[in-house]
Formats: structure tokens, C-alpha cells, sequence
């Protein structure tokens, strides 16, 4: 069996095995565009991970480090408002 094919006034003729093997062709080349896509979207889906995480970590240190500080400073207001009444 056999498929003709019209490109403008020129008529092509190809045997369908030969259209299956394009269409296979055609298929493998998907599948591997669309593999490439996802492991691209999944490495930059981790890096911006890591980034959120280390973000976080930076924001939760910086206001560990804030409250520690002002509670630090409540202690020696405490303790110097301790020594003017006994002295």
C-alpha cells in the first residue's frame, strides 16, 4: 500500500512503512522534548526551593537574634534599675 502526497503542482508517492517509521520518528522526538522540559522545570523547581529554604533560615535567625537582643536589654534595664534602688 501505498500513500500519495500533493506538495503544490508535484505529486510524492511513499509506502506506508515508511510513514509509520516517520510517525515513530515524530513520536520518540516528542517524548524526548517533553522529558527534557520536565527534568529543566524540576531542577529549577528544587533550586527555588533550596532558595526559599535558605531565605527562611536567614529571616528565622535574624529574629531569634532580634528577640534574644531586646530580652537581653530588658535584663540590664532590670538589673541597673536593681543597683540605683540598693546603692
Amino acid at each position: 500500500m501505498y500513500l500519495l502526497l500533493y506538495r503544490g503542482t508535484q505529486m510524492t508517492m511513499f509506502s506506508c512503512e515508511y510513514c509509520v517509521c516517520v510517525f515513530c520518528i515524530k513520536v520518540v522526538a516528542e517524548v524526548v522534548v517533553l522529558t527534557c522540559a520536565n527534568v529543566v522545570g524540576f531542577h529549577q523547581r528544587s533550586l527555588t526551593d533550596k532558595r526559599h529554604q535558605r531565605t527562611f533560615t536567614h529571616i528565622r535567625n535574624y529574629i531569634q537574634s532580634r528577640v534574644t537582643l531586646e530580652n537581653e536589654r530588658q535584663q540590664q534595664v532590670c538589673l541597673s534599675l536593681t543597683a540605683q534602688c540598693s546603692g
